[in-house]
């Protein structure tokens, strides 16, 4: 199966970077479904260090489809399933949203200006294409859009640790990441935000990885029920 290596995504960083060590543990082995939900576990110690889980659920079953792409589609068999995060992977999605809505939000806000930035049936209706000004619907003020991100959704604390992290500083960030999590999905966020969930750079952050197949194999050596499971899981 090739795996999911593209410029800015997660096969090769944030933002464009060469790969590393992280990246390749980051590859997408398969999209997450079309439309899913998001249960946020409790941090769990795998090896030496703790990652940080979800349950991800698709809201209806889907066929695979071999043809279709690793990304933006849904070339997913599966109808539920557990992926985890290390800490780094998840300041790592912080930034993702944060570079990605700033562009977002620094694009509508230049087409409002404009007076360009109405949408209709997903299609941006320009001024001098309607048939009159006065048919143009109402779009909202410039004004009124998030520069940043965090103005809507909470922040991931970055400090570091020179040693080992105390089970505080791990159960606070699981606190904060269920926290951005949750809010990210809510219905009442912003357009602009629900956009950008359904954006490539966040979807596949939810899709299983290379990473999630790691621990999976290493689970399976002792959970061998859940081996067979994984044969049918990762068969093309």
């Amino acid at each position: 199966m090739a795996l999911n290596f593209y410029q800015g995504g997660p096969g090769t960083g944030a933002l464009g970077g060469p790969p590393t060590h992280h990246n390749y543990k980051r590859a997408v082995y398969r999209a997450p479904p079309k439309e899913f939900t998001v249960e946020v576990l409790q941090p769990t110690k795998f090896g030496s260090g703790y990652c940080y889980g979800m349950r991800i659920t698709a809201l209806q079953m889907e066929r695979s489809d071999s043809h279709s792409t690793v990304s933006g589609g849904s070339s997913s068999s599966f109808s539920e399933y557990e992926v985890w995060r290390r800490w780094e992977d998840c300041l790592w999605f912080q930034e993702i949203l944060e570079t990605e809505y700033a562009l977002m939000a620094r694009q509508k806000r230049a087409r409002l200006v404009a007076g360009k930035g109405v949408k209709k049936n997903g299609v941006y209706i320009h001024s001098d294409q309607a048939a009159s000004f006065e048919s143009l619907p109402p779009g909202p003020d410039a004004n009124m859009i998030a520069k940043d991100i965090h103005d809507i959704v909470p922040r991931l604390t970055k400090k570091g640790t020179l040693f080992r992290a105390s089970q505080a500083t791990i159960e606070q960030r699981g606190r904060e990441f269920e926290s951005l999590i949750n809010t990210l999905f809510q219905d009442d966020v912003p357009m602009l935000v629900k956009e950008l969930r359904e954006s490539r750079l966040c979807r596949d952050f939810f899709g299983y990885w290379r990473r999630d197949l790691d621990h999976d194999r290493k689970r399976g050596k002792t959970l061998g029920g859940e081996q067979c499971f994984l044969d049918v899981f990762l068969r093309v």
